[in-house]
């Protein structure tokens, strides 16, 4: 298999794309679109109420992002025509059957056209309400599940699930499927549909109570979390995305599938060009809080491995597999991750994220340049916890005593607690993701596709990639 091959494999071909506005399909979209323009078709599942109002959203929230900035540029005048001929948006849903499409011409059209499905759809909020991301995360693959199913000419249907759906293993994670009957913690059953009416269950209790819409939110995050945790996940997230693999692996039968799990996304290495992203998230909300200067104290083991990987080796790396296991299917989950081949650790990350912001400083509103601070680390929560409540908690409670306004300060506090808790986790993640199955590939791969399709994260130099492009990225594209 070749870089040739791998583009004249998309000639011709129909794909839909649910999930099209987030941050890996809109690099998905932008790049099957520049390899191979003689791609039939592309829909877009986009949220929207009506045909307008979903095209309004895909030219905002897709084509006008500067990621598509390469393409138009090859387009010129033209992009626009390009654009409308190649790619279709649909308003829809995945949490409603037949992905909440209301034309059944429009959708039998499209069944009987599709080959490829892409599934990206998904809320990675990580407290999200329990309700939200079963939903989404879970009733939303059942639904994209039913809806290839009626697909006659499927080749694939891609799942993009997470590495971290595997929660807090240690050591080496292998490339393995869940099971229902299995989850984490061995001697419990996990019965989907039982968390789904338990979900239903708490929220109409609440609302037959007319509690307010906060107090509602809350005690459903709080469901997601405390159900996350009896099983053996660390959060909503990862156990809603864990629990839609484990639908999709139960239900798929002689569908061809392929479940992808990335680690945590970074901005692009080079494609379309270096270091484009969106917004902060996972590792990327710590880096921004720090080069805001807000960030002085944050726990995390310095040994521990930090599994970053560019959006852009991602995006490569599915679109490969894509073609492989069409044309020989093999196998069934690919992580894409570095901590087996290249591993990071939060010691040279902390070290990278010193030396980028303290010689290239952000500003502050009023023009002033942010001095960052050498942020102390702590090894275990439980130090860390000790010493906010030494260091701020008290000085927070004096300031209450004497009525002056703490507001500021408190959120300050809350806000670096929270985010520590939140991202606890990962700080201290004992595991490296098994990246077999992607490696293999790639030596079975002819050595030109790495110019094209770029995803050996092997040859990335962490230190070029984060002083010289992903921070850099990070405050043109988030910070601003």
């Amino acid at each position: 298999m070749d870089a040739g091959e791998v583009s004249e494999f998309f000639k011709h071909k129909s794909i839909l794309v649910t999930g099209s506005t987030g941050f890996i399909a809109k690099l998905f979209v932008e790049k099957i679109l520049r390899i191979q323009p003689q791609v039939k078709k592309i829909y877009l599942l986009i949220r929207a109420p009506d045909n307008a109002s979903v095209n309004d959203r895909m030219q905002k929230e897709v084509f006008k992002k500067e990621a598509f900035r390469v393409l138009r540029e090859k387009h010129g005048g033209e992009f626009d025509s390009f654009i409308s001929n190649k790619v279709t948006p649909i308003a829809g849903d995945v949490s409603v059957e037949n992905l909440g499409i209301k034309d059944m011409n429009l959708i039998q059209e499209m069944q009987k056209e599709i080959h490829i499905v892409v599934h990206s759809a998904a809320t990675t909020r990580f407290n999200e309400r329990y309700e939200v991301a079963l939903d989404i995360n879970v009733q939303g693959t059942k639904n994209v599940l039913e809806f290839t199913r009626k697909c006659p000419n499927l080749q694939m249907l891609v799942h993009l699930s997470t590495a971290y759906v595997s929660s807090m293993k240690e050591n080496l994670i292998t490339e393995e499927p869940f099971s229902m009957k299995n989850p984490l913690k061995e001697h419990l059953t996990l019965d989907i549909s039982q968390e789904i009416n338990m979900a239903n269950d708490r929220l109409h209790e609440l609302r037959s109570k007319n509690v307010d819409k906060r107090t509602e939110r809350d005690a459903m995050r709080e469901l997601g979390v405390e159900r996350a945790k009896v099983f053996g996940w660390a959060n909503t997230y990862v156990f809603t995305k864990a629990m839609g693999e484990m639908l999709l692996i139960d239900q798929k039968g002689d569908i061809p599938t392929v479940i992808l799990r990335p680690t945590m996304v970074t901005s692009t290495y080079k494609d379309p060009f270096p270091g484009w992203i969106e917004e902060a998230k996972t590792i990327d909300a710590v880096t921004v809080s720090f080069a805001k200067g807000e960030l002085k104290v944050f726990p995390n083991d310095p040994s521990g491995i930090v599994d970053v990987i560019p959006a852009d080796i991602v995006c490569n790396a599915m679109i490969i597999i894509i073609c492989a296991e069409t044309m020989k299917p093999s196998k069934l989950i690919y992580h894409i991750s570095s901590s087996a081949t290249n591993p990071l650790t939060y010691l040279d990350y902390k070290i990278f994220l010193y030396q980028y912001f303290s010689s290239e400083p952000c500003k502050r509103e009023d023009g002033s340049l942010i001095k960052v601070p050498n942020a102390m680390i702590f090894r275990t929560m439980a130090g860390f916890k000790i010493y906010m409540k030494l260091r701020y908690g008290i000085f927070l409670w004096a300031l209450r005593m004497i009525n002056y306004d703490s507001n500021i300060f408190e959120r300050r506090y809350n806000y670096t607690l929270g985010l520590a808790e939140l991202y606890e986790p990962f700080t201290f993640f004992k595991g490296r993701f098994d990246d077999t199955n992607l490696r293999d590939l790639l030596t079975m791969a002819k050595s030109n596709i790495d110019k094209k399709f770029f995803c050996d994260i092997q040859q990335v130099d962490w230190v070029d990639y984060f002083i010289n492009i992903h921070f850099p990225g990070i405050v043109k594209h988030v910070v601003k």
